[in-house]
């Protein structure tokens, strides 16, 4: 950890991409992924390879692909 000011601290968040997270831990997915993940899946690739990609479980990149979660994208 680097101490710095507020504004420096902010500005290391987002460019970890930490804004990405919600309260509870959990990482919010882009439309761009999601779409890259379903993709994927069309072209091929099993739920194991895009989980290991996306760095998600198995279980969130099915739910993902089969239009479970995200399903307004």
């Amino acid at each position: 950890m680097i101490l710095g000011t507020h504004e420096d601290n902010s500005h290391d968040r987002l460019a970890r991409g930490a804004d990405a997270y919600n309260g509870t831990g959990f990482r919010h997915r882009t439309q761009a992924e999601v779409t890259s993940m379903r993709a994927l899946h069309t072209a091929g690739m099993n739920m194991t390879e895009i989980s290991r990609q996306f760095q998600c479980s198995r279980t969130t990149a099915m739910r993902i692909v089969k239009g479970i979660s995200f399903q307004g994208i």
